[in-house]
């Protein structure tokens, strides 16, 4: 019979202590079971996990592949076929798919794919919403409101806007044909020939055509090739 008289431990279960650096008699003495010099002999010693003794760690020896994108969205995908459960003309949104049982609480993105057939016109309101599904959501009468890429995200970009952009009134050398030989070509004269208007602020000569006249060009810019038709002319430039 047990009883608190006769209770004990189950064999192995409690080990005593183990005593080392008590003399060679003990068995663990001398350099108590740690061997003969090296780290590990000596007080202090521990590794950081991964270390392999100075050789390539294992985690540097393995090959890496892809990268972990920090701004990954995550969407609860629906299938076009999925929203046959809905009455047509209905609103397609997160609470009604929530009630539907197609989203649970925990949802924050939803995007519809186009698996599937839509037979009935609905009004779709999630955060995404694929380019085949759209075209048969609008095949079938229904329309989208939300889940589109803003207009500006959706326009191609190329190149930058220069801030310090300069826009020029381009004035092409065959047009100073219309001066007399020896005039003086400058904003005046060009608003008075007709070729620029009153809002009119800066000026390029370009270099398209010929000119037959020595003329002095005082504009705010010109061309290498109009520079050297209006010297091979005999006429100069000003500024």
């Amino acid at each position: 019979m047990l009883t608190l008289s006769n209770l004990s431990p189950n064999k192995g279960a409690n080990r005593e202590r183990k005593r080392v650096g008590r003399g060679q008699g003990s068995g663990r003495g001398r350099t108590a079971t740690r061997g003969h010099k090296g780290s590990k002999a000596r007080s202090g010693y521990g590794i950081r996990p991964g270390f392999e003794g100075g050789q390539m760690p294992l985690q540097r020896r393995l090959p890496k592949r892809g990268f972990n994108n920090i701004f990954r969205k995550e969407y609860t995908l629906i299938q076009i076929r999925d929203l046959e459960a809905f009455d047509a003309g209905s609103r397609v949104d997160r609470e009604a798919l929530l009630k539907a049982g197609l989203i649970d609480k925990n949802t924050t993105l939803v995007k519809v794919l186009a698996n599937g057939e839509l037979s009935k016109s609905l009004t779709v309101a999630v955060d995404k919403v694929s380019k085949g599904a759209r075209i048969k959501i609008e095949a079938a009468g229904g329309s989208i409101e939300g889940g589109q890429m803003p207009l500006q995200r959706r326009l191609p970009k190329r190149g930058f806007n220069n801030i310090f952009r300069k826009e020029y009134t381009l004035i092409q050398i065959r047009d100073l044909e219309a001066f007399d030989a020896g005039s003086r070509v400058d904003r005046e004269a060009l608003l008075k020939a007709g070729l620029i208007d009153k809002n009119t602020t800066l000026v390029k000569v370009l270099a398209n055509g010929e000119l037959s006249k020595s003329l002095t060009v005082a504009v705010d810019k010109v061309s290498k090739g109009a520079r050297i038709k209006i010297e091979a002319a005999g006429g100069s430039i000003e500024g």
